[in-house]
């Protein structure tokens, strides 16, 4: 980690994915231990975190892999918004996802078939 981390812009990101709020409620809020020794975050909040620190460093390409397989209705709601805005400041997102929703928001649509990658006509 950064030894001076940008609160501003964690609260921010944590914000964008509906994680503020719980972190806020947390003991040491932002200071708080996570894990086995420290406060337990269910699947779909993990998830939530992870995709915080994937975007912490403003990447030019990000890659999610199923990144709202363990999200509630709600949370897949504040994830799609983040990606359609992240989209539109010109970020290049490669989603790989089983879920409908998040495939009708991709400029391009491919398909992993019989061992192939495919277009798909949209």
């Amino acid at each position: 980690g950064e030894s001076s981390p940008d609160i501003a812009k964690i609260s921010l990101l944590l914000a964008s994915v509906g994680l503020l709020e719980l972190v806020n409620t947390l003991p040491c809020g932002l200071e708080s231990i996570l894990g086995e020794n420290g406060v337990n975050f269910s699947g779909g909040e993990k998830q939530r975190l992870a995709i915080v620190r994937a975007l912490y460093r403003d990447p030019a390409l990000l890659i999610m892999d199923e990144a709202t397989s363990a999200l509630d209705p709600g949370s897949e709601v504040h994830i799609n918004r983040l990606l359609l805005g992240l989209r539109e400041q010109s970020m290049t997102i490669l989603l790989i996802s089983h879920n409908d929703r998040i495939a009708s928001m991709a400029d391009q649509l491919l398909v992993v078939e019989d061992g192939q990658i495919r277009p798909v006509c949209q």
